[in-house]
């Protein structure tokens, strides 16, 4: 009776480590890839910048004229490349539709409505 109570302890600590190691992996893996769509945006790539590399108020000011313009500029780029894919995926949607079924259809319909969902979410 021991040796098995002993070895579903074992097993229960395993499992709980490996959740515990998901867990943790999960939210670090998350939090970097919030990271970097942030510095898509012209406020968090200057932000990204000004943290790496450490600048004091001083050197901030003096660099803000200079960071800001490529800042929108990322900002645009992004913008655009969001505008572009979104037209792609419509026109894919336009050109599958006709040789799905109805029930397909409508699978297709639910997966777009939630992704725009969660987009405007994120934002």
């Amino acid at each position: 009776m021991k040796r098995t109570q002993l070895i579903a302890l074992g097993l229960l600590l395993l499992l709980t480590g490996f959740v515990g190691g998901w867990l943790a992996h999960r939210s670090i893996a998350a939090k970097r890839i919030h990271r970097v769509a942030e510095m898509r945006r012209a406020g968090g790539f200057e932000n990204h910048f000004f943290r790496r590399i450490e600048a004091d108020a001083e050197q901030r000011s003096r660099l803000q004229s200079i960071v800001a313009p490529y800042a929108r500029q990322i900002d645009s780029l992004h913008r655009g490349l969001e505008s572009e894919r979104r037209q792609l995926i419509q026109q894919m949607h336009e050109e599958v539709s006709p040789l799905l079924t109805d029930e397909q259809q409508q699978k297709l319909k639910q997966f777009s409505k939630r992704f725009r969902h969660r987009k405007k979410n994120r934002k």
